[in-house]
């Protein structure tokens, strides 16, 4: 995660591999060619374990409950930012919801792999891949990629936004808001959603409507926003900028290849050499 403040010649990133670690390079590279580019100072912020010290903190300022361990990384840059006497920020918040950033995309594109097999030879993918080891990236990814394997379009598209699985979530809800979920499912937010377009439109498009629509407010600009008043610190969003949405949201079926295009299409006056391309990275807490 990167905030840049042209102006003020600040630019900050978190980091959670020390220096040493061999996977550092690559988390820190892409910040630091950038803050080249521009001709600012790269504040680099170190986070390890103590970074749950924090946790409470957080909490206090969403006032909601929240399941992403993300806004602890907005919340240090922001206060690192007001400590340099820096007041606005620009965020890159929004990009991957325009132009297809996150690994539900591209676990949406690789449907068409095992979509056709019977609901009986999905379940079992989808149990098998509750066997792989947590502990490794491709487990956790393949869990979650297969996770909503059973389920329909909709109920897979939908269950690519969960964090927990349903049997998980449910354990957690008391017995009435749970009797009350369940008589009410038709009435889901997204389902209602889904179902307000039209049958033709691509997977992906889907997607991304349901993530500008819902995820993208409810979730990232919405801690964004807090952390960054908790630091007193005002946080912008250029990619949010209504040309460039419009730009994005063209006519046309979207596909990974035809979004990636249209954001190097965006960026295309840079110098080949100038332009960073990275898969999207959360904030993992092992």
């Amino acid at each position: 995660m990167v905030f840049l403040q042209h102006a003020a010649g600040f630019c900050a990133q978190c980091c959670r591999q020390p220096p040493g670690d061999r996977r550092h390079a690559a988390t820190a590279g892409p910040g630091r060619r950038a803050a080249k580019h521009l001709g600012v100072d790269l504040h680099e912020i170190q986070v390890g374990p103590e970074l749950w010290q924090q946790l409470e903190t957080m909490l206090y300022h969403l006032d909601e409950p929240q399941a992403d361990p993300a806004p602890l990384n907005v919340l240090m840059i922001c206060k690192l930012a007001r400590e340099h006497g820096i007041k606005v920020l620009l965020s890159g918040a929004g990009g991957d919801d325009l132009f297809s950033g996150y690994r539900r995309h591209y676990a949406l594109a690789k449907e068409r792999y095992w979509q056709w097999l019977p609901t009986s030879l999905r379940r079992i993918l989808k149990r098998s891949a509750a066997l792989l080891p947590q502990t490794s990236a491709f487990g956790r990814r393949a869990g979650r990629a297969l996770g909503v394997a059973d389920g329909d379009a909709e109920a897979r598209l939908i269950g690519y936004f969960r964090w927990l699985g349903l049997a998980v979530l449910a354990s957690l809800w008391s017995d009435d808001l749970r009797d009350s979920l369940e008589r009410n499912a038709e009435s889901d937010p997204l389902l209602l959603a889904l179902r307000s377009m039209p049958t033709s439109t691509p997977g992906l498009n889907r997607m991304l409507y349901l993530e500008q629509k819902y995820f993208l407010g409810d979730h990232n600009l919405n801690y964004t926003d807090k952390m960054s008043m908790a630091s007193g610190v005002e946080v912008r969003v250029p990619f949010l900028d209504p040309d460039l949405v419009q730009f994005a949201a063209g006519p046309g079926q979207v596909d990974l290849e035809e979004s990636h295009g249209r954001l190097a299409a965006a960026v295309d006056y840079l110098p080949a050499e100038n332009r960073l391309w990275r898969t999207h990275t959360p904030l993992d807490p092992q």
